[in-house]
């Protein structure tokens, strides 16, 4: 490629709120502002309108989300045309969404466009093992697209068993370790979980383990942090029975790094995850973290990085926090080794470099290279 501005349009939810893929984009973003001269870039922010925490019904995922569709595609059109754009980068967590992929990757492969097609969950692998409608709007996806990046090896896997003519890639979400804050010398005696507080993450479980051992450890803490719709709040502190549990909310990132940093333990019981940028947070804050076996995780914290649980298990969990909390020795190398991995391994400045390659490959050979 003879220019020197390498153009790139990221088709990605962006925050607020922070939730997995828009964290990888601020990350992204910010990476490239600071480092990447030669790099220009353009969003087309795909947020719906509501978020899970405030009740998106049919209208919203359907209708709504389709009006949506008509304007974003209108969007991208207009920005190939008038930004000369390289390479599309779009992002994907599934479900209907793939509608709305499949309409923006034809209406850039029509145009002469290449495309990334990112996907962000931790379902690939049963998606794409299946039979269902989201296997065969998947597959239709990923064949519109120049590169397919996955986040974990089963993903991987799967995708070259099931279309090994496509190229993919697999790469691991970023983390920025100079935006996190001084490690803790000391942590204070608290439990913290970081995500959306809706069922699929496994709160219900969480608060439900805590109970039956709470009281066991009252000098202890369990601090749910992140969204959560009014109703559904109500609900979980009905089900609390102990004092010390805490709803918080959601707050400011920084404040949940600042809180995550001075725990003692981080839980994530979700029953379904991509490639969970807390997981990295809480590894690069030398935490002690407990995880169930889903998506990507086993490999982040295989070899002794964590605690592996089986999703929907309240005992587990509870054996578990009981583990971490009189096995301080354990979880201090636990937490060492979890820490050495994650910055040897997902350096904002190492998984940037690999999308780099990616983009300028595209680029420069109009979509048809293996990289």
């Amino acid at each position: 490629m003879n220019k020197q501005l390498l153009k790139v349009c990221f088709i990605a939810p962006a925050p607020p709120p922070f939730g997995g893929i828009s964290k990888w984009l601020s990350l992204m973003c910010s990476f490239a502002d600071d480092h990447r001269k030669t790099l220009e870039y353009t969003i087309i922010n795909i947020s719906p309108s509501k978020s899970i925490s405030e009740g998106r019904n049919m209208w919203d995922r359907i209708i709504g989300s389709g009006i949506d569709m008509l304007r974003k595609k209108r969007e991208l059109v207009r920005l190939i045309k008038k930004e000369k754009i390289d390479v599309i980068h779009m992002t994907t967590s599934g479900q209907l969404a793939i509608i709305r992929d499949l309409v923006l990757l034809k209406a850039a492969g029509k145009r002469k466009i290449p495309s990334v097609y990112h996907i962000h969950m931790g379902r690939t692998s049963q998606i794409l093992e299946g039979k269902g409608w989201e296997r065969r709007l998947l597959v239709r996806a990923m064949r519109l697209a120049s590169t397919v990046v996955v986040l974990d090896q089963n993903s991987y896997a799967a995708a070259k068993r099931e279309l090994p003519h496509i190229n993919i890639v697999k790469l691991p979400n970023p983390i920025d370790l100079h935006k996190l804050p001084k490690l803790a010398s000391d942590a204070k005696k608290e439990i913290v979980f970081v995500g959306w507080n809706i069922p699929t993450k496994g709160v219900e479980e969480l608060v439900s383990a805590w109970n039956n051992i709470g009281k066991q450890f009252p000098d202890y803490c369990l601090r749910l942090i992140g969204p959560v719709q009014e109703q559904y709040k109500a609900y979980l502190d009905s089900l609390v029975k102990v004092d010390n549990i805490v709803i918080a909310g959601e707050l400011p990132h920084e404040k949940v790094m600042e809180i995550m940093n001075s725990s003692s333990v981080f839980i994530l019981p979700s029953h379904t995850e991509g490639f969970p940028n807390v997981i990295i947070e809480a590894m690069a804050l030398k935490k002690p973290i407990i995880a169930t076996k889903v998506g990507a995780i086993p490999e982040m914290l295989d070899e002794n990085r964590g605690i592996l649980i089986e999703s929907k298990s309240i005992e587990q969990i509870e054996e578990a926090l009981i583990n971490c909390i009189m096995n301080v020795d354990g979880t201090r190398k636990m937490a060492q080794n979890a820490y050495d991995y994650a910055l040897k391994n997902y350096d904002i400045s190492k998984v940037f470099i690999e999308h780099e390659k990616i983009w300028n490959c595209l680029a420069e050979n109009q979509g048809t290279a293996e990289y």
